[in-house]
């Protein structure tokens, strides 16, 4: 502080000034003090103003900002600072660090210490120093903020770093490798740790070399100047991780079915293995356009592998093509031709083959008894250590599925099968039974394995005991494979007709592939009825018959048509009846099909009259009567048998006598003038007397009393004047008797 140019430092200790924090009121001795004066401050004070200024003899005062910055000095550069490193330290390593400082006043303390990671032990101790002790946990950069705070209440932070080694850490945690059994070993990699204190590294390397593997086992230990380590493993596995190079390409290509191309020749190489395998395997799809996958798969001794696969897309574009194509045609329909069988051939026939070996069903049945070769009445039972072949007849390609029925009749049998192409390399081995498929297995059902034909297709199975009874009961395969040649296709043939009389038949023949390409041929026939229709059977001759017969009844005959149904219809030609000549009947039969064809056959016959041919309504017969019962003539008609009109003519002629005769006579005459006549004679004969018309009683008078004659009266059936006689006889004597005889006669 320097006042009128020289420095100044006669004055009072400061005093706060009240109201105004952060200020300070210096007090001037009086003798310095003038009208005028200049006053300057270092940059630790701020000079604000003058003030209570009395006289020269007075006091005056001055208020300033008295802001005091303390600084640190940097321990190497001796320079201010706001921060610097300290010191590298292994973990759970202690160091006291002291602050250099400079600030108005002389005497300084650390007031607060905070740590960036809030990890280390910091301890203030006097001096503005302080202890601080690394964590055993923390690795990296730590900035401690350090407070600094003089006599005067000013106060300074800083900033501090410590970097913490910690224990020694790799960063690096995986530098295991794989190198090909044709690689050099690598030379040990770079490491890079995770902190740097005085680390000392070093490495111990083992090892081992075989066929297909080996290894190469580094361990790396870091230890620091602390005494601290770490380690880190490395593992090079010495292994063949390269497959076999394939020599030649199979690309995929989309092609017609009847042009499947050869399986192409592709050989492999291997760095490690002088004869890798190489398997081939073909899968055909389904559906239409189908794939055809065929992938080779090379394996060298240790197992790796790679393959390439070729996907032969085949499209069916080409229809079927039919045998024959029959052309259209009319025809009488009585005369309709046979469909024709026509076959279907296409490029490509997808074929389907099941079998069931040389044994079609359960093999054996019965008590399982027997070892091979034993009847076919008694099981199949496997002899331990004895095998059996079964012959599939087909070569099942590989991937399908081969279902074989197996019992087993304890619960130790066991039986391994495998395959074979050619009947004498079997591989591919399935074991069943006890321990293996399943666990536990059932005893003496039927149990059904599935054994997944291997790349290369099987034709030959072989069932092996191993141990236990075993049963082979039913080897079966369902496969599907297509050929490339042409093959036959099913046809379907439909055909349609019409009705009526002319009508056209629509045959179709069609004939499908499994894409769905169709061909079709149609076949117009027209069918027409130009044919009349036949009687069954001849009507009889019909003989002639007299005007007097009843027409015979005609015959009913039945007709047949080619090309349906045919009706006969009978009828009788038109004539003229002739009573007095012959006349002829024709009788004709019309035989109508249903497209009106006609045929007709008649049969005539004459009808001749009859000279005789008179018919009465009645034939009187001779009679004899009495008198009084003389019938009335008879009622006569009388008609012509020919049915022409007739004339009647009555007369009756009567003679005389008792008895007599009456003749009664009907003459008919026709048209023809033809007679014939009706004769009856009655014969009238009298047999009753005539009667008296009173009746006379005898009587007794007196002589003087007798009464006169009476008047008698006669009647007669027959006679109307029959004749009256009278006599009368008198006696004699005083009583007598008068007998008065009248007698009629007729």
């Amino acid at each position: 502080l320097t006042l009128n140019g020289l420095p100044y430092s006669n004055f009072a200790t400061a005093q706060s000034v009240p109201g105004k924090p952060g200020f300070s009121a210096i007090i001037f001795d009086d003798a310095d003090i003038s009208a005028f004066n200049t006053l300057t401050s270092s940059s630790r004070f701020h000079a604000a103003m003058l003030v209570g200024v009395t006289n020269k003899t007075g006091t005056f005062g001055y208020i300033t900002s008295f802001q005091d910055e303390i600084d640190i000095i940097h321990p190497e550069t001796n320079l201010p600072t706001k921060g610097y490193f300290v010191d590298t330290l292994c973990a759970n390593q202690m160091i006291n660090h002291c602050l250099i400082a400079e600030s108005c006043g002389s005497n300084y303390t650390i007031t607060d210490i905070v740590s960036s990671t809030n990890s280390a032990q910091i301890e203030i101790t006097p001096g503005a120093c302080f202890n601080y002790t690394a964590s055993n946990d923390y690795i990296g950069l730590d900035v401690v903020t350090v407070l600094v705070q003089n006599e005067f209440g000013f106060s300074e932070s800083i900033c501090l770093e410590f970097y913490i080694c910690g224990r020694p850490h790799f960063f690096t945690e995986n530098i295991d490798t794989t190198i090909s059994c044709t690689a050099i070993i690598p030379p040990a990699p770079d490491t890079t740790l995770r902190e740097n204190c005085g680390l000392i590294v070093s490495f111990i390397e083992n090892i081992k070399v075989g066929d297909c593997d080996g290894f190469v086992e580094r361990i790396y230990i870091a230890e620091d100047e602390c005494g601290f380590k770490d380690t880190l493993s490395q593992m090079i596995r010495i292994e063949d991780i390269e497959a076999p190079t394939f020599i030649g390409n199979a690309l995929d290509i989309t092609v017609a079915c009847d042009n499947i191309p050869l399986v192409p020749i592709i050989t492999i190489n291997d760095n490690c293995d002088e004869n890798p395998i190489l398997d081939y395997s073909e899968d055909t799809g389904s559906g239409c356009p189908y794939t055809i996958t065929r992938k080779w798969v090379a394996t060298d001794k240790c197992d790796n592998q790679d393959s390439i696969i070729q996907v032969i897309t085949v499209e069916d574009t080409e229809a079927p093509v039919l045998s024959s194509t029959p052309i259209d045609v009319t025809v009488d329909c009585g005369n309709i031709p046979l469909a024709p069988i026509v076959t279907a051939k296409d490029n490509c026939v997808r074929t389907c083959f099941t079998g069931n070996g040389d044994n079609e069903t359960n093999l054996d049945v019965g008590a399982p008894t027997r070892a091979l070769g034993a009847p076919d009445n008694l099981y199949s039972v496997i002899a331990f250590g004895d095998w059996q072949e079964i012959d599939l007849t087909d070569i099942v390609p590989a991937g399908e599925i081969i279902e074989i029925i197996i019992t087993r009749h304890n619960s130790e049998g066991r039986v391994e099968i495998t395959g074979s192409l050619d009947g004498t390399s079997f591989n591919s081995p399935l074991l069943y039974g006890n321990g293996v498929i399943p666990a536990p297995a059932p005893i003496a059902n039927f149990e059904v394995i599935n054994y997944i034909v291997p790349s290369g297709g099987i034709r030959y199975l072989r069932f092996e005991r191993q141990a236990g009874a075993v049963r082979l009961d039913a080897v079966s395969y369902d496969f599907c494979e297509t050929e490339t040649q042409e093959g036959e296709l099913e046809v379907t043939f439909t055909e349609t007709g019409g009705s009526g009389c002319s009508y056209v038949m629509t045959r179709t023949w069609s004939a499908t592939d499994d894409c769905n390409n169709t061909t079709t041929h149609t076949q117009n026939i027209t069918v027409q009825d130009i044919i009349d229709p036949t009687f069954d059977s001849n009507p009889i001759a019909i003989s002639d018959i007299s005007c007097d017969a009843s027409l015979p009844t005609q015959e009913i005959l039945t007709a047949s048509d080619n090309c349906g149904t045919a009706k006969v219809t009978p009828s009788v030609d038109p004539y003229t009846i002739d009573n007095c000549n012959p006349y002829e009947v024709t009788y004709r039969w019309t035989a109508e099909d249903e497209c009106g064809n006609i045929n007709e056959i008649t049969r005539s016959f004459n009808v001749l009259p009859n000279d005789d041919g008179f018919v009465f309504s009645d034939t009187p017969l001779d009679l004899t009567v009495d008198c009084n019962a003389i019938p009335v003539p008879v009622s006569i008609t009388v008609g012509d048998v020919c049915g022409e009109s007739t004339a009647l003519v009555f007369n009756e002629e009567i003679t005389t006598g008792c008895p007599y005769t009456i003749t009664r006579k009907w003459i008919a005459t026709d048209f023809c003038g033809n007679q014939d006549s009706l004769v009856q004679v009655i014969t009238v004969t009298d047999i009753e007397a005539p009667r008296f018309g009173e009746t006379l009683l005898d009587v007794t008078v007196q002589c003087d009393n007798i009464p006169d004659t009476s008047i008698i009266t006669i009647t007669d059936n027959c006679d109307s004047n029959p004749i009256l006689t009278f006599s009368e006889e008198i006696g004699s004597g005083c009583s007598y008797n008068i007998i008065r005889k009248w007698i009629a006669t007729d």
